[in-house]
């Protein structure tokens, strides 16, 4: 509906200026108020009794500085300056006592106009104290400007002056109560951010000299004057309603609560084109303003001057505070992106290339938390750079990448320390995360804490076991595929169980031997797996999948951030880790030993580099590799003075000396032994593998093992060879105190008395193997030591190797017969009877 302004031509008879019929309750005021004297009346008005005499004005004072000074004080009935020869003074009567007063007390002895003054009432003999009512603002953000806070506090009620200082401020009042309305008011509004602290100073009431009154006065801004000059009246003379005619806004001051600034725009919209929609401004009590076209709108909509709206009584008159200045409305925004960190961190490193663009328009700063860019200015402003900021940081954000670089188990003890990688993040503005096997991500800090907290805990270093029971929650083997997005997805943990057993049955001895790659239904597919190949197959779509395993103990390093910044911090970092990395020799460690000690070391978090001669070399964290050596060392010393057995072998007693057992055919020792027959025999078929654990012997033979390490300088040549014992039971030669015992051989040897062991299984299986009575043949695995070894013709004369240059003996001889390389010692202790093979051909 088209609104009518007050006064136009219309077919109800209301008065001009009058609202229209609303169901409101409306309380008229006394007469006394709402009549007003027009202003032919004005000059007829006798002159009110509260004037104040201005001395030591300056000659030519001028009279609109003067007004504009003494007008904020209250509303002026008349003023006069009278000139002198060498300075002039003035005469200014206000309507009220009480606005008399403020002028004398927060002039006198200021300066005005450029010259101090001396204030004196002219209708009583005293002066009033000057008191000043001090609000003190603090946790004020560092960015508030003096003009700022200007801005926010002049239409407070008797607002006088402040002073804005690093983070607190302090701002004058003229009466108390203005002081507490506007403390409720400071205490809700944000400044960039934040809401400050006010409270009302103790020595706030108190009376000041002149000194300090100079001092707080230049800082009180200047009210823009409303007094006009009306033809017909002294051009000194001012009538209260020519102030009126010149506002064109309405102070509304609410009761209570529950009224919005959209139920105020459309009751005062009947009296006039309302310019904006009212703010309702908190207080004791709440108000606000109401901006129209014209003044005589305003006046209108003063009429009544009480209107309940539902049970809320609103009182309604014209503002004396300039209207401008609240049209240009004032917004503070911190721009920063929730969801991502990064983003915001990356944001203000980059900023510099939109700060020169968006300084013209509103103000910027970074803000000092990493959170994001403060935007402060006129409203419609700070939304647009608000916007372009954003639009910005969405550029940003599609620019980041994230890249992975595998952590080696030796460097997973520098994890705990948490502020290298920390120090990174903030040069390069990147993010680290812990790339879990299962493909979950653990902040840095939070997976630093666990290693952290895991190496304190114990003296006993920490083992990839732990880490890997952290990392998985359990000992299972995760399988992945690569899925339709070009990369590895994790399967479920039942689909990985699953997987994982066929896999085991493909490394099983006879997996080789299947014509048919190993099942799998899931839901309503079937697949089948070549483990060959690594390929899962859908037997109804024909598709093929990548697959890959996944090992428990696997762990990655994610570093996220711009593309240059993600290169650079990766090869950094590497260079960092690798500097805070040591290496450690292990010495003292003989061949025997050498195998249990490097298994032990690689159950740690360390790399093991090599072994070389009587050492083993190591590198990790050095804190940590202390640690280890000491374990390390302890079990050397203990290996030293006790000969170690088999790890494969199954535990005895020490009263069992002797004991035979049969190996499983799933297990990867069968695999082993199976896999060394076939070479020269595939048309065996294996009926048993028993493994020989014969303590005595195999003490013997490792002591020989450490003697000849030790002769040699880590020389042994430990090698896997067949022997046929032909005749002779097998239980002669494993239940033997000799073993392999060269008394038992033929006179007929090709190269003298010695135990003979053929490279070829063949070779001893088809002429040499002995025949149980069930018609099976059985032949030795056995653990030889040839050590430095020659290669000589058949001499059957021989009942030792030759000797070397240096006098000493070699350890083996070796030749070739029956197209097989066999080597001989003659010595007992040279040899152990490790596995007794059954057998028979197809």
């Amino acid at each position: 509906m088209k609104k009518r302004r007050p006064g136009s031509t219309s077919t109800d008879k209301r008065k001009p200026g009058s609202p229209r019929q609303r169901n409101v309750s409306v309380q008229i005021r006394p007469k006394s108020i709402t009549t007003k004297p027009s202003a032919s009346l004005c000059a007829e008005l006798p002159e009110q009794q509260y004037t104040i005499k201005v001395n030591h004005l300056p000659r030519g004072a001028n009279e609109r500085e003067l007004l504009r000074c003494y007008n904020r004080f209250g509303v002026i009935s008349s003023y006069k300056i009278i000139p002198a020869t060498k300075e002039s003074y003035a005469l200014i009567t206000y309507e009220t006592e009480s606005d008399a007063e403020r002028a004398v007390r927060y002039t006198d002895g200021t300066t005005v106009i450029g010259s101090i003054v001396s204030v004196v009432c002219k209708w009583k003999d005293s002066t009033p104290t000057k008191e000043q009512y001090t609000l003190k603002v603090t946790n004020l953000s560092l960015h508030v400007t003096q003009k700022e806070m200007e801005h926010t506090c002049c239409s407070y009620s008797d607002y006088q002056s402040l002073k804005v200082n690093k983070g607190h401020a302090y701002v004058n009042f003229l009466s108390l109560r203005g002081a507490e309305r506007a403390m409720e008011s400071l205490r809700k509004v944000e400044f960039y951010g934040q809401c400050p602290k006010v409270n009302l100073k103790e020595s706030s009431i108190q009376s000041q000299p002149h000194s300090d009154y100079k001092k707080t006065t230049s800082s009180i801004p200047h009210c823009r004057s409303v007094i006009t000059h009306h033809h017909g009246s002294s051009p000194h003379t001012v009538s209260p309603q020519a102030q009126q005619v010149e506002t064109s806004t309405v102070k509304v001051t609410l009761s209570g609560r529950g009224v919005t600034g959209e139920a105020l725009e459309e009751y005062f919209s009947q009296f006039g084109d309302v310019l904006q929609t009212p703010a309702i401004i908190p207080g004791k009590p709440d108000y606000a303003y109401v901006k129209f076209e014209s003044s005589e709108e305003a006046k209108a909509a003063c009429i009544p001057n009480k209107v309940n709206f539902d049970g809320t009584l609103v009182s309604i008159k014209l503002s004396n505070k300039p209207s401008l200045p609240a049209l240009i409305e004032k917004s503070s925004k911190l721009v920063t992106d929730e969801d991502d960190s990064l983003v915001n961190l990356i944001t203000i490193r980059k900023f510099h290339k939109l700060e020169d663009h968006l300084s013209s328009i509103v103000t910027t700063k970074a803000s000092k938390d990493g959170r994001g860019i403060h935007i402060s200015g006129d409203k419609d402003k700070v939304d647009i750079a608000e916007s372009i900021v954003r639009l910005y940081m969405k550029q940003l954000q599609d620019q980041i990448i994230s890249k992975s670089m595998y952590l080696n188990c030796q460097f997973i003890p520098l994890l705990k320390n948490l502020e290298v990688f920390q120090a990174i993040q903030q040069h390069f503005d990147v993010e680290f995360k812990v790339i879990l096997p299962n493909g979950s991500t653990k902040s840095i800090a939070a997976f630093s804490n666990t290693i952290a907290s895991a190496m304190s805990s114990s003296s006993y270093p920490l083992t990839v076991e732990s880490i890997s029971e952290y990392l998985s929650g359990a000992d299972a083997v995760s399988w992945s595929f690569f899925d339709d997005n070009q990369k590895f997805t994790l399967m479920s943990a039942t689909d990985s169980a699953e997987i994982e057993k066929l896999y085991q049955e493909y490394l099983g001895p006879l997996s080789h031997h299947k014509l048919v790659h190993p099942h799998y239904s899931r839901r309503r597919w079937q697949y089948k797996y070549n483990f060959d190949k690594m390929v899962q197959i859908n037997t109804t779509t024909k598709k093929q999948r990548k697959i890959k395993r996944v090992d428990p103990s696997s762990l990655c390093l994610s570093c996220r951030g711009l593309e240059d910044d993600v290169k650079t911090t990766i090869a950094g970092l590497n260079e960092i880790l690798e500097e805070m990395v040591i290496k450690k020799s292990l010495t003292g460690c003989s061949i025997d030993i050498v195998e249990p000690i490097t298994k032990l070391a690689r159950s740690f978090c360390v790399k093991v580099d090599s072994s070389l001669d009587d050492k083993i070399i190591v590198s990790g964290c050095r804190d940590y590799l202390t640690k280890v050596f000491l374990v390390l060392e302890e079990k050397r010393d203990s290996l030293k003075f006790t000969p170690l057995l088999p790890s494969e072998w199954e535990p005895q007693t020490d009263n069992t000396e002797l004991k035979r057992v049969t190996a499983k055919s799933s297990s990867s020792e069968w695999l082993k032994v199976v896999n060394a027959v076939k070479k020269t025999m595939k048309e065996a078929k294996i009926i048993k593998v028993q493994r020989i654990q014969n303590k005595y012997l195999y003490h013997k033979y490792a002591l020989c093992k450490r003697r000849m390490h030790e002769k040699n300088g880590g020389e042994v040549n430990e090698k896997w060879l067949f022997h046929g014992s032909s005749e002779v039971s097998p239980e002669v030669i494993y239940e033997s105190e000799h073993g392999f015992d060269f008394r038992y051989s033929g006179d007929s040897s090709l190269w003298g008395k010695g135990a003979y062991f053929a490279v070829n299984a063949s070779y001893s299986g088809v002429s040499y193997a002995f025949r149980t009575p069930e018609r099976y043949r059985q032949i030795f695995i056995a653990f030889v030591l040839t050590g430095n070894s020659i290669r000589m013709e058949r001499d059957s004369t021989l009942f030792a190797p030759p000797k070397k240059k240096d006098g000493s003996l070699y350890d083996s001889v070796n030749g070739v017969t029956g197209s097989s390389r066999v080597y001989i010692v003659y010595d007992h202790d040279k040899s152990y009877p490790a596995y007794l093979i059954t057998f028979q051909f197809q």
